[in-house]
């Protein structure tokens, strides 16, 4: 059918997405406390570790995703995830979403004048509260970066924006 071949891509921003990604990994294979953060000296070990190979898979995600828009999808609609998190954004979001999921032909059981309380519901207060106060979902520290990742990350950024200008 003509859905099979839509896509709906959820994009993340790597500064959050490692961090995010390696308390994932320490929670589901080595046991940490669901609700905390690896200690920040971890953090920093592996940040030094595999910032590079982390970012290069970041962009390897989204040139794949690229390509095959051209081949086989049609991304219909891309979600930046801090959009989607975000008090204001999201709800219009989720609107635009069901807009094009009925568009497809889905049944739509919510009134856009609910569109608010089911994301609020979906993503939950305490969630919420924490990204609105931290822009993160963790709160025992802010994850850093030295200037040397920085400045990687603004040339490589740089580079996918000549790249992807179209």
């Amino acid at each position: 059918s003509m859905f099979d071949s839509q896509v709906i891509y959820i994009i993340r921003n790597p500064t959050t997405v490692f961090p995010v990604h390696l308390n994932y990994k320490a929670i589901k294979y080595h046991h940490h406390p669901s609700k905390t953060q690896v200690a920040v000296d971890s953090w920093r070990k592996d940040r030094d570790l595999y910032f590079a190979d982390g970012l290069q898979g970041w962009k390897d995600q989204i040139k794949e995703w690229k390509v095959s828009m051209k081949e086989v999808y049609n991304i219909s609609m891309f979600i930046p995830f801090e959009h989607l998190v975000d008090a204001t954004k999201g709800p219009e979001l989720l609107k635009r979403l069901t807009k094009l999921l009925e568009d497809f032909g889905f049944p739509i059981v919510v009134a856009d004048d609910d569109m608010p309380c089911v994301w609020y519901k979906a993503l939950g207060k305490e969630i919420l509260e924490q990204i609105d106060s931290h822009g993160y979902e963790y709160s025992d520290y802010m994850p850093g970066y030295t200037q040397e990742h920085k400045d990687l990350l603004m040339k490589e950024l740089s580079s996918m924006v000549e790249e992807y200008k179209d």
